[in-house]
């Protein structure tokens, strides 16, 4: 397999791995302002992980791309697979091996990213969220209804408000709504 393929491919699969580590970072900063209950950081930093998300989508986009415009097909096919966590073509080539090490690191990191972010959206909404794993998407598939989900209010009666999760109080179109 030529060098300079490989070097493309471990280019990116770096660039990818700087940017899991910083939407792992933001996320931490996320579960952390939760904690605090600060509603204003915890939208700030939703905003802000936004960018390394759109950015990981590109990079993905671009290293398909590279794979497209390959030539052979079969080397193509061989590059794929080590993208996708198999073993180097030729055991002995240094590039080979740092990209499945790349590729393994990114892969351990993305999901400790998506458990983080599972654990933050739980105590968000009391939900397990939902993860498109088709669009490669790493957060949730919509970030946007977290700031109006609602907790259920303890007690008995089929028409207790919903509570804010962030201020506790009645919203006030749950108003006179049974609770699930």
């Amino acid at each position: 397999m030529d060098e300079k393929i490989v070097k493309d491919a471990l280019v990116l699969m770096k660039r990818t791995g700087n940017l899991l580590n910083e939407v792992e970072d933001l996320t931490r900063q996320i579960a952390q302002s939760v904690d605090r209950n600060d509603r204003v950081s915890t939208e700030m930093l939703l905003a802000m992980r936004e960018e390394p998300l759109q950015t990981l989508q590109a990079t993905d986009q671009a290293l398909r791309g590279q794979l497209e415009d390959l030539p052979n097909r079969e080397t193509a096919a061989k590059l794929a697979r080590m993208l996708n966590g198999g073993s180097p073509v030729q055991a002995e080539d240094p590039l080979q091996k740092l990209l499945c090490d790349q590729v393994a690191a990114n892969r351990r990191r993305l999901q400790q990213v998506i458990e983080l972010d599972r654990r933050v959206n739980q105590r968000l909404t009391g939900e397990q969220p939902s993860y498109s794993y088709r669009n490669k998407s790493i957060g949730p598939a919509s970030a946007g209804p977290i700031f109006h989900t609602f907790r259920k209010e303890a007690g008995t009666g089929p028409t207790k408000a919903r509570r804010c999760c962030w201020s506790g109080r009645a919203h006030p179109k749950s108003a006179g709504r049974p609770t699930r």
